[in-house]
């Protein structure tokens, strides 16, 4: 079974792991007696959630060959596989999908600005560690006697170092800080998006279970797969 891949946003709900999914959204959600899941399997299908995690969701995932919807409401979980609804889930959860795979190419280069800034980090502590190292050595060779000259000018070439890694540091910093900050207005988008597109998701729950289209899922005794009522 292939691993779940992220699209990274920020959430309230744990993944675990073991899925199918090739990219996953998760989406913001205060409403404790509502929460959803839209799945698109496939090697290119995606997920977008919000809430608590279903053990049914990973059977669900498993065994849909088409897109499904599966919900909880007041501690009731429903699925829907009807096109004409999952369609309409994914027309209201194109906006949070897409600020999922925007905040997931902000993730990729605030990654790779980490990796830089840790090599950075990396070369001046070992720097750092050579200070120490000559200033013991020169606090032996005082106490020796010994001309100290050479260990002063060696102190002062690695400071010359550290001095210009912590220039070449300051661009990456100021990246990562406007990064941060196209971060935090995306979170907010995605707030706002997922408000809207979780009224809607509400609105078609509620057709669904009128029309029959819903199933209410309950599950099977020995807490394996799951069964409909």
């Amino acid at each position: 079974m292939k691993p779940w891949h992220f699209l990274p946003v920020l959430a309230f709900v744990a993944v675990s792991a073991g899925a199918t999914f090739a990219s996953q959204s998760m989406s913001f959600g205060d409403n404790n007696h509502f929460h959803y899941a839209y799945i698109e399997p496939g090697e290119d299908g995606t997920q977008v959630m919000s809430g608590t995690i279903s053990d049914h969701l990973e059977d669900l995932a498993r065994d849909s060959k088409q897109p499904v919807l599966w919900f909880e409401r007041d501690g009731e979980e429903y699925v829907v596989r009807a096109p004409a609804y999952t369609n309409r889930a994914h027309t209201a959860l194109l906006p949070v999908m897409d600020i999922g795979r925007e905040q997931g190419k902000l993730g990729a280069k605030q990654g790779k600005l980490g990796v830089k800034q840790g090599s950075y980090g990396a070369r001046m502590g070992a720097l750092g560690a050579r200070l120490g190292e000559i200033s013991a050595r020169e606090a032996v060779a005082r106490m020796d006697g010994r001309d100290t000259e050479d260990f002063a000018r060696e102190r002062e070439s690695i400071r010359a170092d550290m001095e210009e890694l912590r220039r070449a540091q300051q661009p990456l910093a100021q990246a990562q800080r406007d990064l941060g900050a196209q971060q935090r207005e995306l979170g907010h988008k995605q707030r706002e998006a997922s408000k809207k597109a979780e009224a809607e998701l509400q609105r078609i729950l509620d057709d669904a279970i009128r029309t029959g289209a819903a199933s209410r899922l309950a599950g099977s005794p020995d807490g394996n797969g799951f069964s409909t009522l």
